[in-house]
């Protein structure tokens, strides 16, 4: 009806004379000021701005009437002729509009030091692909891009030839807003090509492990399937390069598989994996077993003929080593000593385990919080190369530990660096020299983690939610991943640059609109329902979270859904186990 209405007064203007001014207001036609409006409201859907101070209200409106109708016109006609399919948009591509600032989270690190002194690695981001930087980091390149899928695992380079690269698709750290991935690729020329080369049913790869005896030995860990049962989960074994591959290890049900691997570098046939049972579904997180009568199937295994043959390892046989049941458990083997083995256990009885002999003995370390906070999110042990008493642990913060794993200091995390932290790549020519990626992007440090730069050119932000407002041009506004909430431009003179945008809110941030009925206004939410009014030019915001009073306790998702009114001004609904609606920008709730 509006379409109709827009026709017909545009042609009674178009054909009519112009009218005399107005007694009321000196403009002229009060149909013209409506009419004028009526096309201001829908000039960004298909009318041109009169940029002309030279023009009356009337001549605008004639102006603007006439080119829309011949554009609505036109269109109709076309359409007919020509129905819309995707080929009408395959020519246009995606703008990058920023920003770099805020990166995103990274997954894996894998890097080598070159003759020549420079550092080459490549970054395995959580939705971003793969990154390859030949300068210590100064720059970076994506070298993944052209690939089907974009969340990376696990990054290996063959110790024989650092050309030989790879990549295993599907990020392992199992939160509940992971990507899936596809299979296992592979680079012979540094990344610059791939090809895909098997294991096409992993949906998750969290650990490559080469052979340094022979560039066609590769193991890789394979968790597997987030949601359902699979029996594709375990650790497999190519021989041949990535032509075959032989499942060597499989999980006791079909919701275990392989998080992790362990290779003694000095006698590689020698080995451990970490086995994990687990399960995420729409209301529940299980690490570990689904009941008393499913117990968890997750282990530690050790082999000691390359993978041909396993023993777990059990409290029974081996001294000191927790009782069942477990959850999540990592591994690594000291590089300067083999002897020297390292495994976190979630279990009743979650902590750090360390043994001397091989896997022969273990003796309990550290279980502070730092240590056994969420390992489905953090679970990587990393030892120096040179040193078999300091040892990283991922987590919130990073923190290391400088006598075997009985204490342990925070050296990063939220004590210097962003948080979260997913892996660390420490220079084996020098250990001063520690690269950690953690969900706010890649950090640097050339003493030991004392102090810690970062990487402000890896964008890989991961927005959850974006939308826009109805200034010209107009403003994006989105949530990111544990990054906070931003505001910033879809075009400005000379290009945008970081300094466009702008953070408004915290946390894990998701959706986020402009106030239609106030644009100095900002909704705004982070996890778990957190939803704000703010006020765009001083910041201050007011908490909107609906908490009425009722005996049932409020369950908010993690991604709490809010939407505004497109018909009322000031109408908010929240989502919870009840839908929350507000008349009045979120001061009173019904």
């Amino acid at each position: 009806m509006r379409l109709l209405q827009f026709f017909s007064n545009a042609i009674g203007i178009i054909a009519g004379p112009s009218p005399s001014p107005s007694p009321q207001n000196g403009r002229g036609d009060p149909r013209a000021d409506s009419l004028f409006n009526l096309l201001n409201c829908n000039r960004r859907r298909f009318l041109p701005k009169a940029h002309s101070s030279s023009f009356s209200p009337w001549e605008k409106v004639r102006m603007r009437a006439v080119i829309g109708a011949l554009c609505l016109v036109t269109t109709a006609a076309y359409a007919e002729q020509a129905p819309y399919s995707s080929a009408t948009i395959s020519g246009l591509g995606a703008r990058n509009i920023g920003s770099a600032t805020m990166s995103g989270r990274i997954s894996c690190i894998a890097g080598v030091r070159e003759p020549s002194g420079k550092i080459t690695f490549f970054v395995g981001a959580a939705s971003g692909g793969v990154w390859k930087s030949d300068d210590s980091g100064t720059r970076y390149r994506p070298v993944f891009e052209e690939q089907p899928v974009q969340s990376i695992g696990a990054i290996a380079l063959d110790p024989k030839n650092s050309k030989n690269v790879w990549v295993g698709t599907g990020e392992s750290w199992t939160r509940n807003s992971v990507s899936i991935g596809d299979r296992i690729y592979k680079s012979t020329d540094g990344g610059e090509t791939w090809s895909h080369v098997g294991l096409e049913k992993s949906e998750r790869i969290s650990r490559i492990v080469a052979d340094p005896r022979s560039s066609d030995t590769v193991f890789v860990a394979v968790p597997g399937a987030l949601w359902s049962d699979s029996p594709d989960r375990g650790l497999y074994k190519t021989t041949d390069g990535g032509k075959t591959w032989q499942q060597i290890l499989k999980g006791a049900n079909l919701s275990t598989g392989c998080t992790d691997i362990a290779m003694d570098p000095t006698s590689p046939d020698v080995m451990f994996a970490a086995m994990w049972d687990f399960r995420r579904k729409g209301w529940e997180y299980r690490s570990g077993g689904e009941s008393p009568t499913a117990p968890s199937a997750s282990g530690l295994f050790r082999s000691t003929d390359g993978g041909n043959t396993w023993t777990e390892i059990t409290p029974g046989a081996n001294k000191g080593f927790p009782k069942k049941p477990y959850g999540r458990l990592t591994v690594a083997i000291a590089p300067s000593n083999a002897k020297r083995v390292y495994t976190f256990v979630e279990s009743p009885d979650s902590a750090l385990f360390v043994s001397d002999d091989g896997g022969a003995t273990w003796d309990k370390r550290d279980k502070s919080q730092w240590m056994v906070w969420r390992p489905f999110y953090f679970a990587n042990l990393i030892v120096d190369p040179k040193n078999p008493d300091r040892v990283f642990k991922t987590d919130g913060s990073l923190i290391v530990s400088e006598d075997a794993g009985k204490s342990f200091a925070v050296v990063g995390g939220f004590g210097g660096m962003h948080g979260d932290v997913h892996d660390v790549w420490i220079d084996p020519t020098n250990t001063q020299v520690v690269f950690s990626g953690d969900d706010g992007g890649m950090w640097y440090s050339y003493n030991g983690g004392a102090k810690w730069w970062k990487a402000g050119n890896l964008p890989v932000s991961q927005f959850y939610h974006v939308s826009l407002d109805d200034n010209d041009p107009y403003r994006v506004y989105g949530g990111l991943q544990d990054n906070s909430c931003f505001v910033g431009d879809s075009q400005y003179p000379g290009g945008i640059t970081n300094s466009r945008w702008e953070n408004m809110y915290n946390g894990d941030g998701f959706w986020m609109f402009s106030d239609p009925a106030d644009p100095n206004y900002i909704y705004a939410e982070y996890q778990g329902g957190e939803i704000g009014r703010v006020n765009r030019n001083t910041h201050e915001a007011r908490n909107i979270k609906p908490r009425p009073n009722y005996n049932e306790k409020l369950r908010f998702n993690w991604n709490t859904p809010i939407a505004l009114s497109p018909n009322e001004k000031g109408t908010i609904y929240i989502g919870a186990q009840f839908l929350f609606r507000s008349r009045d920008h979120g001061q009173n709730g019904e």
